[in-house]
């Protein structure tokens, strides 16, 4: 029997032009109040002209590039409340100049089977039909999907993959399912940077709306939980 969808990750993508990844380093996240004062980094820091990235030990890592920000965070015990949401939208707020004209939240889930029988049934039984397909010279494929909802004003995209995860308790590896997901909107025919930009931040302090849409699509379509 399936477990609870765990939601193990968290990442906003907004795509910007003329993008300057050197003045991305912890003294210019905390003097601009884009992050906490007492926040600590994990890992060496790198800045380039075309690449730049800050992990802290909160599992938060910030990265500009020439065409995007990246703000990803990693989930513990299921629980996001919208952290790297809110570092968003305060780098926004501090270079409004640059033309940010797209945002992606990427999601990243599973959900813990009792064995890879159960995983096999899953994609072999409910995804797709029954067929000669399951078997080629005695080897059972590896599956992967992939679903695209195309809304009026965003598109979700959805990949199902089997995967291994192991145990924060043991050496032992559970079989999962993986779940990633992806809610895209494009402002750029907004022509204007500053309605790009408000239209941005307006997405981000409704990230759980886009959360509960990736659930609720999971949860109610692709593994049939709904009431």
């Amino acid at each position: 029997m399936f477990g609870n969808l765990e939601l193990t990750q968290f990442s906003i993508v907004i795509i910007a032009r003329n993008n300057n990844p050197s003045i991305l380093n912890p003294d210019f996240l905390k003097i601009n109040q884009i992050v906490p004062q007492d926040w600590e980094i994990s890992s060496p820091i790198f800045t380039t002209e075309e690449i730049s990235q800050v992990t802290y030990k909160n599992k938060i890592n910030i990265q500009v590039q020439t065409d995007r920000l990246i703000f990803n965070e990693a989930i513990n015990n299921n629980n996001y409340q919208g952290l790297s949401a809110n570092i968003a939208i305060k780098y926004l707020e501090v270079l409004p100049h640059v033309n940010y004209y797209a945002l992606g939240i990427n999601l990243i889930s599973h959900i813990i089977a009792d064995n890879s029988e159960e995983i096999d049934h899953y994609f072999g039984e409910y995804i797709l039909r029954s067929g000669d397909w399951k078997k080629f010279k005695n080897i059972y494929p590896n599956p992967s999907f992939s679903f695209n909802y195309p809304f009026e004003d965003h598109t979700i995209n959805i990949s199902i993959n089997p995967a291994k995860i192991k145990s924060e308790t043991t050496d032992e590896y559970k079989s999962v399912i993986l779940f990633s997901g992806n809610i895209h909107r494009d402002f750029s025919e907004l022509g204007n940077l500053e309605k790009q930009r408000t239209e941005i931040k307006q997405f981000l302090n409704f990230w759980e709306k886009d959360l509960e849409n990736y659930q609720n699509l999971i949860n109610n379509c692709l593994l049939n939980r709904g009431e």
